[in-house]
This record gives structure tokens, C-alpha cells and sequence, in this order.
């Protein structure tokens, strides 16, 4: 409760729920309303942070640790990969890209929970948000995660094909 008192008090709470009176005021949107945008943004990977350098899983672990501040634990119970596997690939995204991500939030995001389907790589499921919930093109996709078209037609072209087989009933044949 005394953590709770004191952000109250903290003349930044003060100063940031001025800004968000003035913010919805402004736009004609209710604090609540941009409050869930906030957090819906907490939720997400902004598309910017992806690169050539490392591989998607690589690039949310480093953009998790390293911006969002979750532990290890944290990030794996979110992108349903095991502590030691999310542990290597921040072990390989720092020796590889040790300089910060570049972040841009005006370029679109993938919401985190997108993640839980471990049928479908990472990168797969990237592309089919894009694709099938943002309608975006392959060209435009593959401008967005520093990609050739032609990978991420074939990356949606196997996505597609690994859904399609995951919905269709198995038939038993009789013995």
C-alpha cells in the first residue's frame, strides 16, 4: 500500500494524468479508452524492431529483456518457449546485435498472445497477423521484418498449408 501512496503523490503520476485529461480531451476519447491502447501496446512487439541480423525469436526475447525490462521466466510463459531456449536467444541476439533495437511504433504491432500457437513458427505467425488480420501485401510485410517477398510468400504459403491440415479430422482406416 505505501508503493501505492507514494506514486499518488509522485508529482510524474500528477504530471501523466494531466497529460491523459488533456490527451482525451483533445481526441474526444475517454482516459479509459487510451489507457487500453497503452496497454494493449504492452502487449505487442512493435514490427520495426525485426531485422536481418536476428532470427524472430531472437529479436522478442532481445525487444522483451531489453525494453519491456521481463525477466527470463517472464518472457518464456509469453512466447511458450522454455526458459533455457528464451535464455539462448538472448545469449545469441547480444553477441550478435549488441547495440539496442530500433523502435518505431508508428509502424504496426503483433500482439504477444498471437504467439501461443506452437504449431506455427514465430515467424509464421508474424505473417499470418499481418497478412490475414492487417490485410497487408507480401511486399509491404516483408518491408516491415527486413525480408525478401519471396520468403515471406512462402513463409504464409506454409502457414497456410500447416492451419489448413491442423483443422482437417484425421480418418481412421479399419484393420
Amino acid at each position: 500500500m505505501a508503493n501505492r501512496d507514494n506514486i499518488l503523490t509522485d508529482t510524474r503520476f500528477l504530471k501523466a494524468t494531466e497529460l491523459l485529461r488533456e490527451l482525451a480531451q483533445e481526441y474526444e476519447v475517454s482516459p479509459g479508452a487510451i489507457l487500453e491502447e497503452i496497454e494493449k501496446r504492452e502487449r505487442s512487439i512493435p514490427t520495426s524492431v525485426f531485422n536481418q541480423k536476428l532470427s524472430p525469436l531472437e529479436t522478442i526475447s532481445k525487444f522483451l529483456r531489453e525494453n519491456r525490462r521481463l525477466t527470463i521466466k517472464s518472457i518464456a510463459k509469453l512466447t511458450q518457449r522454455s526458459e533455457k531456449t528464451v535464455w539462448q536467444a538472448l545469449d545469441a541476439a547480444k553477441q550478435k546485435m549488441p547495440e539496442p533495437l530500433v523502435v518505431d511504433f508508428t509502424k504496426p504491432c503483433f500482439p504477444i498472445p498471437k504467439l501461443k500457437d506452437r504449431s506455427l513458427s514465430i515467424l509464421e505467425n508474424v505473417v499470418l497477423y499481418l497478412k490475414d488480420e492487417l490485410n497487408l501485401k507480401y511486399s509491404e510485410i516483408a518491408e516491415l521484418l527486413s525480408r525478401d517477398d519471396r520468403t515471406i510468400w512462402t513463409v504464409y504459403s506454409r502457414a497456410k498449408e500447416k492451419m489448413s491440415t491442423k483443422k482437417k479430422p484425421t480418418r481412421r482406416t479399419a484393420k
